[in-house]
C-alpha cells in the first residue's frame, strides 16, 4: 500500500530527542538553496504545540558568510517569517505555538514561514548580502512609516534612453532607490535618476527618493549625499529608521 510507503516517498520522518518522547526533530524534504535540510523540531508543551527551528536558520545563513552584529540584519529573515505567523524570539529560534488542536495549522505556518525564508535567500543569491539586507530593511521601515500607502516592489521605470530600469520600490508615485555611501554605488544610482527623470520631466509624474545607509559610515554617507542631491532627494537610514519607530530597535 502506497500509505505505508508514504515516509519514503514523501521525506517525513520523525526522531525523538529525548527519553520522554516530547521534543522531536521532523525531516522533511525541504532544503534550503544550498541544498541543506531546513530544520524542523517538536515540542510537546501541555496544551500547546511549538515548531521551532532551534537557532538552526541563523546558523546556516551565518555560515554563508552574513554578520549579525546587530537586530537591524537580522529583520530581513524576521520579516521573512513573521508574514506567516512565526515569530524569531530572543534565542534565534524561528517558532510557531498552536493549541494542540490546531496543531495542523501551527505546523502549515512554520513550514510556510521558513519556505518564505528559504524564498528571500533565493532572491539575494549572488547578490551581496548586506545590500540585500538594506533592501528589505527599507522595505519593513516603509511599511511602518508609510502604513496604509501602496507599496510597489521592483517597479520598472522607463529612461529617456530608452531603457527600462529597475527600481526597489515605487511608494505613493515616488520611485525609492536603497544604496550603501560606496562611490559604485552613488554613481550608478545617479545614472538610473538621471535617465528616468528626464524621460518623466514633461509629465512630472515620477519623483526619484535615494534611501541612502549612514549607519555604519556616517561621514561617508554625509559627502555622498551632497553630491546625490543635485538630482534626487536623500533619506538617510536613520532619518527613516526613526520616523517608521524603528531607530531602536
Amino acid at each position: 500500500m502506497i500509505c505505508d510507503q508514504l515516509k519514503d516517498i514523501l521525506g517525513f520522518t520523525c526522531h525523538p530527542l529525548n527519553e520522554a518522547g516530547n521534543v522531536a526533530m521532523i525531516e522533511t524534504p525541504f532544503t534550503f538553496c544550498d541544498g541543506e535540510g531546513l530544520p524542523a523540531f517538536i515540542e510537546s508543551a501541555g496544551q500547546y504545540i511549538r515548531f521551532f527551528d532551534d537557532g538552526q536558520t541563523l546558523l546556516h545563513f551565518m555560515g554563508r558568510g552574513m554578520q549579525f552584529s546587530d537586530r537591524r540584519r537580522i529583520r530581513p529573515i524576521q520579516g521573512a517569517a513573521e508574514r506567516h505567523g512565526a515569530t524569531l524570539n530572543d534565542d534565534g529560534e524561528i517558532e510557531v505555538w498552536a493549541p494542540v488542536d490546531l496543531a495542523k495549522e501551527g505546523f502549515a505556518k512554520y513550514v510556510s514561514a521558513l519556505l518564505s525564508v528559504v524564498s528571500w535567500e533565493s532572491e539575494s543569491e549572488g547578490e551581496n548580502y548586506d545590500a540585500a539586507n538594506l533592501v528589505d530593511e527599507v522595505r519593513i521601515c516603509l511599511e511602518a512609516w508609510k502604513r496604509g500607502s501602496n507599496i510597489q516592489r521592483d517597479p520598472e521605470l522607463y529612461g529617456i534612453s530608452g531603457h527600462k530600469h529597475t527600481f526597489n520600490f515605487l511608494v505613493d508615485g515616488k520611485a525609492v532607490l536603497a544604496i550603501q555611501p560606496s562611490p559604485q554605488a552613488v554613481s550608478a544610482a545617479i545614472r538610473k535618476t538621471l535617465d528616468v527623470i528626464s524621460y518623466h520631466r514633461e509629465s512630472g509624474q515620477v519623483e526619484v527618493q535615494i534611501v541612502l545607509d549612514d549607519r555604519h559610515k556616517p561621514s561617508e554617507a554625509k559627502d555622498e549625499a551632497k553630491v546625490i542631491t543635485a538630482v534626487a532627494e536623500v533619506l538617510m537610514m536613520t532619518k527613516l529608521e526613526a520616523l517608521a519607530g524603528l531607530a531602536h530597535a
